[in-house]
């Protein structure tokens, strides 16, 4: 799993980016891939899976966990 901080989150469009420990470019997460009644805010320490974003290509998140 990948580690990273929410850099962004728009809570009315349900979703947001992640900036990875490793660095590179930011990637999107949307609302669905977090936890249940988990409401993401920036800042937030998160572990998650990345995979192929299926209309942009791009990096998407998944299988998000909250870490203390």
């Amino acid at each position: 799993m990948e580690h990273g901080i929410i850099a962004d989150w728009i809570t009315n469009r349900g979703f947001g980016l992640i900036k990875p420990d490793a660095g590179g470019d930011y990637v999107f997460c949307h609302i669905t891939m977090m936890p249940s009644g988990i409401t993401p805010v920036a800042g937030m320490r998160v572990a998650y899976n990345i995979i192929e974003g299926t209309r942009s290509g791009k990096p998407r998140a998944r299988d998000v966990q909250v870490l203390s």
